[in-house]
């Protein structure tokens, strides 16, 4: 496996933390180093720890990497607007959580995250080195085969990923120019005479020329340099963490027709009063959404518990 230089010193959140700094361009923040925080001894958990600890194991935790494919038409962004703070559904729903300006970008955070692992040598508490990665669920999005599969060659490495699907080097999805809604962030910015988009518009998002394209951009993976292991989680078998993805919703995955908005006579409270714990009885409105035409790509279909076990196990 291939391993890269380590760190002079290893910042871990003993020796600096990370804080927001001032806001630029309206809202947007840089982070900056804040200043570290001890190691805490919980004495109210059990009572008092013995004299001497002893060392179990050492790994690295991974979690809710969310490898997204942001073009595909099993996702339901336009239902986010509803918790939007001049939503008339606002106070009702609160937040929706099921768009994120930065989600095209899912691949090049994990391959940084892998990159950064490959430079912990060792443990900052007991000094100990690692033996192995945990990935702890929600590696995927939306319980995608594409996703599934870009996950596992990012953490394995060594492998051409990209969660670029339906016509290859070409974005289609919200946030393309093609596509002008100002609820989403367009990096290329608007058409001409149109008012920024809404995250530009309050929170600083800034124009980015060229961001999306290069965003699904093919690229060779490095890899994490010790074994690692995962857990299953709910967005790793429902799409969008939520809905099983039974035959119909299958179709729409897969298929041609990408959902943009809920059909006219669809009540976005009776849909999402129960978003955060139970699954849609009208599936989000998913079968029945206004829709526009993208390419279908059968790689984007749901994947089952006993194929993502086997994906995990190829070449064991």
């Amino acid at each position: 496996m291939t391993r890269v230089a380590p760190l002079t010193a290893l910042i871990t959140t003993a020796s600096a933390t990370i804080r927001r700094d001032v806001a630029i361009n309206g809202g947007i923040r840089r982070l900056g180093l804040g200043p570290g925080e001890p190691h805490l001894l919980r004495r109210d958990l059990g009572g008092a720890p013995p004299s001497r600890f002893r060392r179990l194991t050492c790994f690295i935790q991974l979690s809710d990497l969310h490898v997204t494919d942001a073009q595909s038409p099993g996702r339901v962004e336009f239902l986010d607007r509803y918790g939007d703070a001049d939503s008339e559904f606002a106070t009702l729903l609160g937040r929706i959580g099921v768009y994120r300006p930065q989600e095209t970008l899912t691949t090049q955070v994990v391959e940084a995250m892998a990159r950064s692992i490959a430079r912990v040598e060792h443990g900052p508490l007991t000094g100990a080195t690692p033996e192995f990665a945990l990935s702890a669920g929600d590696a995927t999005d939306n319980c995608q085969a594409n996703e599934l599969d870009t996950y596992i060659g990012l953490l394995d490495g060594g492998e051409v990923v990209s969660t670029d699907s339906g016509e290859l080097g070409r974005f289609d999805g919200v946030g393309s120019p093609e596509y002008f809604d100002p609820r989403y962030w367009h990096p290329d910015g608007g058409p001409d005479g149109r008012a920024p988009d809404l995250p530009r518009n309050l929170h600083g998002f800034p124009v980015v020329p060229g961001l999306l394209e290069a965003a699904i951009a093919p690229f060779t993976t490095l890899s994490l340099p010790l074994p690692w292991y995962a857990v299953y989680g709910n967005h790793d078998a429902l799409l969008g963490g939520t809905l099983h993805p039974h035959g119909a919703l299958v179709g729409v995955a897969v298929g041609g027709l990408k959902p943009v908005g809920l059909s006219t006579d669809a009540d976005p409270l009776a849909l999402l009063s129960d978003n955060q714990v139970a699954p849609s009885p009208a599936l989000w409105g998913l079968l029945s959404a206004r829709t526009r035409p993208v390419p279908a790509d059968k790689n984007r279909r749901p994947v089952t518990t006993d194929e993502w076990i086997m994906r995990h196990l190829r070449g064991c």
